[in-house]
Order: C-alpha cells, then structure tokens, then sequence
C-alpha cells in the first residue's frame, strides 16, 4: 500500500520548512489561531452527504494531503474505506468524504496551484455521489495543521445536531501517518491526541506490515486503539501522484491513471511540464519511430541489401 502516503503527501501535516523545537513552536501557534473568512460552511459543502442507513456511529472520511494531481487510487481507496467500514463490518455509518488539498504555503515542490488542485479534485469527484471537495484548508492565509483541519469540518457538520446524531471527523490516511506519529518532534504530543480522541483514523494497509504491532509499541496509539480503524487494501495498486508527474514529463500516457477531467485540466494548462495531447501524441510516435530504426537488421534483410 505504498502508494497511499500521498494522503500524507496525503502525509507528513508538519511543514517541510519547519523541523524540531521549531516545528513544535509552529504547530502551537497555528493552533491558537481563529477560523478564517469566508465562512466555514461556505467551504465544507454538504450536498452530497448521505442519509443514516445503519444502526452504527455516523462518519465521515477526510483525507488531507497535495492531490497534485488527483489519481484513481486516491479515489479508489475512499471506496475500500467505505465499503469496510460500513458494509462489512458494519462498526460506522460513513456518509461522506471530502478531499482537503493542502495549502500552498505547505511548500512541497510538486505543488502546483492550489486552484488548479481545487479544481482537478472538484472534475475528479463530478461524478461521485458522495465524495466531495473541501476548500477550506486551501482558503487559510496560511499552512494548517491536521488538527485544525479536522476540527474545522467537525464543527461544520455538527451544526445544530443533537449529541446522538454527530457526525464523527475520521482522518482517512496510510500506514505512513501511523508510523510517523511516533517519530520524534514531527507531531505535537496535543495534537496526536486530540486527533485520536476526538476524531480518529481509518488507515489504509500497507501490504507486509503490522500497524497492530505499531499501535501496540505505542501507549498512546494503544489507549485509543478502539479509534484507529485498520482497513485491508483488496486491490494492490502502486499508480502516484510521482509516478502521473514523471510520465507527464516524458510526453507518456495517463489514460487510466487519473480521472478524465484531471486529465484535461492537466493538458489544457500545461501543468507539470505535460505537452498538449497532440503534442504528447506526436512526441510518442517519434519515440517509437527512432526505437524502431535503430532495431539490428536481421541476417535475412541484411541479404536483401
């Protein structure tokens, strides 16, 4: 399950630019910081959150991370978490997902505009019926830690509910967050907990590892196990945003690699270095055309000459 610690990515939610005492002196002031304007619920939409239909605690699933740009799996794995948790085990009632693309000021080198990732996440969820896109992270005047984006959604959507209908803000992640909550000065001690207590993880598998061990080594990923979904990848899948990046350079297909309409914005703004179609489709057969000419001429055609 390697290609999940996009959602890290869709990783790591401590800036590259800060580390160590820094990094913790960071997240406390980011913490104490008040929600930015516009309002919030103008940025957490809610049509496409659904109606309870089991007898288990309402959900929903955030995944924050760069989406630059948004693939299939990322998709793909909203889907696995749902179907898990609510069709087959049954433990939660998962009514919505969003996608929260990280701030521009997160400072990743692969970033490209963060409208331009609003709106390829906004093209690669048209056609889900329950997935959507949050803008709030993106609107902030400035990077925000996972913390704050989770409380942020969890106050939009427990507007006005009763204490038994609230709806529980799970961090949809990969096997890299788990692990990275016990790497040393990476995470506030404050803010690990309060995501565990308050919200919680469904964290998608990687295949060959043990999360139980890892929680179990951990106290206090061991005192809110009960919050710490482990979800099973069925289908192994290594497409990334790195790898879509890479054959974009290359002037190489991404056809089944992103949504379609991703795909579009992508060539149409030229982003990631991509060609236009036409361009990409001419640089390919040119490639194809020189590797064919310089193929060894068969000891039969070396007779013809």
């Amino acid at each position: 399950m390697r290609s999940f610690s996009r959602f890290s990515a869709l990783g790591r939610r401590v800036s590259p630019l800060i580390s160590g005492v820094s990094a913790t002196r960071s997240l406390q002031t980011l913490q104490v910081s008040s929600f930015s304007s516009p309002s919030q619920s103008d940025l957490i939409p809610t049509s496409k959150l659904k109606k309870r239909s089991i007898d288990a605690e309402p959900a929903v699933l955030i995944a924050c991370g760069s989406f630059s740009p948004l693939t299939l799996l990322h998709l793909r794995l909203f889907e696995d978490a749902r179907n898990y948790l609510s069709l087959e085990r049954r433990s939660l009632d998962v009514l919505g997902g969003y996608l929260s693309p990280v701030h521009d000021a997160y400072g990743k080198k692969s970033l490209v505009p963060v409208q331009h990732r609003l709106d390829m996440c906004r093209k690669g969820t048209a056609d889900s019926d329950w997935i959507e896109v949050s803008s709030w992270e993106a609107s902030q005047s400035g990077w925000s830690t996972t913390r704050l984006v989770l409380e942020a959604h969890h106050e939009v959507l427990n507007q006005n509910r009763k204490k038994e209908e609230r709806i529980r803000t799970l961090l949809l992640c990969g096997a890299d967050l788990l692990h990275s909550f016990l790497t040393p000065n990476l995470w506030s001690d404050e803010d690990i907990e309060k995501i565990l207590r308050e919200h919680g993880l469904a964290c998608l598998q990687r295949e060959g590892t043990d999360l139980a061990t890892v929680i179990s080594a951990s106290p206090i990923l061991s005192q809110y196990k009960s919050n710490i979904h482990l979800i099973p990848q069925p289908i192994v899948n290594n497409v990334s945003s790195t790898i879509v990046r890479d054959f974009l350079k290359r002037g190489l297909s991404i056809k089944y690699l992103v949504p379609d309409g991703v795909a579009e914005i992508i060539y149409r703004c030229k982003l990631y270095g991509a060609l236009t179609r036409s361009q990409a489709m001419g640089l390919t057969r040119a490639q194809a055309s020189t590797s064919t000419s310089q193929q060894p001429v068969s000891e039969d055609e070396a007779k013809k000459l």
